[in-house]
């Protein structure tokens, strides 16, 4: 996935319309340097914090996934692009 589209699509995944990649980060504390660009890891690991982004975003509902995971995942930003590559699918 592309840097611009980790930011687009993790937007998304908050329900956000627009913003910065600063604005995003700003929210759930990573670097934006580490959001654009750190690698993926863990894809192919099912307890690692990429895949459990990716399944929270695919499975829970937003309620739980704003209310619950997101201030537990503050500062992972493997599983804010994880949430990212869930959000990915949608369109």
């Amino acid at each position: 996935m592309k840097a611009e589209d980790r930011t687009k699509y993790a937007m998304k995944a908050l329900g956000w319309q627009g913003g910065t990649v600063h604005d995003l980060c700003r929210e759930i504390e990573c670097s934006p340097s580490d959001f654009l660009y750190d690698p993926i890891e863990g894809v192919s690991v099912m307890n690692s914090t990429y895949t459990q982004g990716w399944f929270a975003y695919r499975t829970c509902s937003k309620k739980y996934l704003f209310d619950v995971l997101a201030p537990k995942y503050k500062g992972d930003v493997q599983f804010w692009l994880g949430v990212a590559a869930g959000a990915a699918l949608d369109e």
